[in-house]
């Protein structure tokens, strides 16, 4: 079971479904809950770990990104968090990836609209329905996502078929960058700005960064538009 906020850009969304779909067809997880909490009741467990961290670096010094993960792993010295530093092949495009192989969640299958808005509860995997002698039992239903619009496990799943016809060619999540970013042309100019600011040897960051071809190709072409 996991809960999370309503927030459409993060949790209540196309391609989260279509990710949970994904780990649940691979056999990774057997069953999947994912409950979204009323507005104004959102408050979990971590979000005092972010309180901590949010105190910890009103004193911290922060000049380069490693900085920090530093201050993460200095928040609480009693049970340290671990800091996971992501590269950049540790992202993948899983938005295009889901959209090959599911198509988005409009209406169930009886025809009827659903917006994702109203969902509160989604199950993928295994579900539990009431059969035909009024007992709850287990279905697998691969390839379908089931939706309540409250908590109440007596509320009858709004079942939802998302996946696409046909033989999918991606074998694989691709990567999402493949090449360095660039900046756009205000921001290299702020970081300018802060740079003269910033002290040995972490100034050499920004440097790297002024000196990155790319950047100074982004920074032309966006001056001839």
């Amino acid at each position: 079971m996991s809960y999370s906020d309503g927030c459409g850009g993060q949790n209540k969304n196309n391609a989260i479904i279509g990710f949970y779909t994904e780990l649940t067809n691979n056999g990774m997880y057997h069953r999947i809950d994912h409950k979204f909490l009323e507005r104004g009741h959102t408050y979990l467990e971590n979000d005092r770990d972010f309180a901590q961290i949010e105190r910890r670096k009103k004193t911290a010094e922060v000049f380069v990104p490693e900085d920090w993960v530093h201050v993460i792993e200095e928040t609480n010295l009693r049970k340290p968090f671990v800091a996971t530093k992501m590269r950049q092949e540790d992202f993948h495009d899983w938005k295009s990836y889901t959209e090959e192989r599911y198509k988005p969640v409009l209406r169930d299958n009886d025809g009827e609209r659903v917006l994702l808005r109203d969902i509160h509860w989604m199950n993928f995997g295994w579900g539990e329905e009431k059969g035909e002698n009024e007992a709850m039992a287990m279905k697998h239903h691969p390839g379908e996502v089931w939706v309540r619009f409250g908590f109440k496990k007596d509320e009858p799943w709004k079942k939802i078929k998302i996946t696409r016809p046909g033989d999918q060619q991606t074998a694989a999540p691709p990567r999402l960058y493949t090449e360095p970013i660039p900046l756009k042309s205000d921001k290299v100019k702020d970081l300018e700005k802060l740079a003269k600011f910033v002290p040995e040897p972490q100034r050499q960051f920004y440097v790297n960064i002024f000196s990155n071809p790319t950047i100074e190709d982004s920074i032309e072409n966006e001056d001839c538009d």
